[in-house]
């Protein structure tokens, strides 16, 4: 101990031996307003460690966190343990709550970031766009987005647009699906009672679904059935020889009344017989054939339409000579006028077949006068140009030798 020189040294000794043996209080009251400096608080607070642990209230002003500061329980630093972290640490304000190894919520001062499953009974509304980089498993399918897993909503996902369809990969879709694999599906729609996708429209030139394929490949697949208005039908067999009837079915077209079924017709208002003059003709595999006879003329078809023209090119005939029947000929010919028992109100002129044939110089087959088995006869008008005209060059032989002689 010091040697005391002076009344002075006596009391600060007295005081000093005081304050070792006297223990102070635990919980203090400080009177800040006696306290000098600038950061004091504005009334008598109480500021001791038991007081902040009763509880602080802050009604203005609030905590800031100046650089390298933190509040922080059960993590020891950002995104470093399970529990929480708000501070500013690597030259940024940071926030994470949950397990730095498992679910957790993250803001690392320009990305906000969550892992984990987000479970709610709220909505979720997002102005800006939504992107889905994860896979769910569940009971039905592997999928980025797995909507109405509950079944309690009409609709499992309803999508929108308002900009004009431009293609099929840029603006104007409600919902797109894009599949980049050989086996990939941009959208797939599953039910077990109801619509897997539905596509709807109101305008009188959009469809309400649209496919396409830029690949070459098929634009639209049903690997079952394929519903068509009332009707399902079942998926092709690969045959050639089918085709797809209008009350759900596949049917061989090898007859008339199958054509007919097909199209949901009586046997009347599908042509399967051809009437002519003499008999019909029946409509079969391909069609009807239409033949011409008559000297000089010949038929040509094209798309539905049948021409009947005349030709007489040198390059379609063989066995050409010239022409037999003469003046001789014609004389013989008997002119006639009758009338035909199909329409006994009208008059014709012309010959007769029989009494043509009978003046045919041999048995062969000739247009000018031709009978078809099971048929009847008939003679070509446009074959007795040849044997008139020879005729009046034979008259005209005549006349010149008449006048020179």
């Amino acid at each position: 101990m010091a040697t005391i020189q002076n009344a002075r040294d006596v009391l600060l000794q007295a005081a000093a031996t005081r304050l070792e043996t006297v223990a102070g209080p635990t919980n203090v009251t400080t009177d800040f307003a006696n306290v000098t400096g600038s950061t004091r608080p504005s009334n008598n607070a109480d500021v001791t460690q038991t007081a902040v642990n009763s509880g602080v209230t802050a009604s203005s002003g609030g905590i800031t966190l100046s650089s390298g500061g933190a509040i922080k329980g059960g993590q020891t630093a950002y995104d470093s343990g399970n529990g929480f972290f708000l501070g500013y640490t690597g030259s940024a304000y940071k926030f994470s709550v949950g397990n730095s190894s498992g679910n957790k919520f993250t803001w690392d001062g320009s990305t906000l970031g969550i892992v984990g499953d987000i479970s709610g009974t709220s909505n979720i509304d997002i102005t800006g766009n939504a992107r889905f980089k994860g896979a769910y498993t569940g009971a039905v399918t592997n999928a980025a987005v797995y909507a109405n897993e509950s079944n309690t909503a009409a609709t499992g996902v309803f999508g929108t647009s308002s900009a004009t369809l431009a293609s099929h990969a840029a603006t104007g879709v409600g919902v797109l699906g894009v599949g980049t694999g050989a086996e990939a599906i941009g959208v797939i729609g599953f039910s077990n009672g109801s619509i897997g996708v539905s596509g709807a429209s109101s305008s009188a030139s959009a469809a309400g679904v649209r496919a396409n394929n830029s690949g070459g490949g098929p634009s639209l697949e049903s690997v079952t059935t394929f519903k068509w208005g009332a009707y399902t039908y079942a998926v092709p067999a690969g045959s050639t020889s089918t085709y797809m009837r209008n009350d759900g079915t596949w049917s061989n077209p090898v007859t008339t009344s199958a054509v007919n079924s097909a199209f949901g017709a009586s046997e009347s208002d599908v042509c399967q017989l051809v009437a002519t003059n003499s008999g019909t003709a029946t409509v079969a595999g391909s069609g009807f054939n239409l033949i011409c006879t008559v000297s000089g003329v010949q038929t040509v078809g094209s798309g539905n339409t049948v021409v009947i023209q005349t030709i007489s090119d040198a390059r379609l005939k063989q066995d050409i000579e010239d022409e037999a029947l003469g003046l001789a000929f014609i004389q013989q010919l008997r002119p006639r006028t009758y009338r035909m028992r199909s329409n006994p109100a009208l008059r014709y002129h012309g010959f007769i077949y029989q009494e043509v044939a009978e003046l045919m110089r041999d048995d062969t087959p000739d247009a000018l006068a031709l009978h078809r088995p099971g048929s009847y006869g008939g003679v070509d008008y446009m074959s007795l140009l040849a044997p008139l005209v020879r005729s009046v060059q034979q008259l005209a032989a005549r006349v010149q030798q008449l006048e020179s002689a």
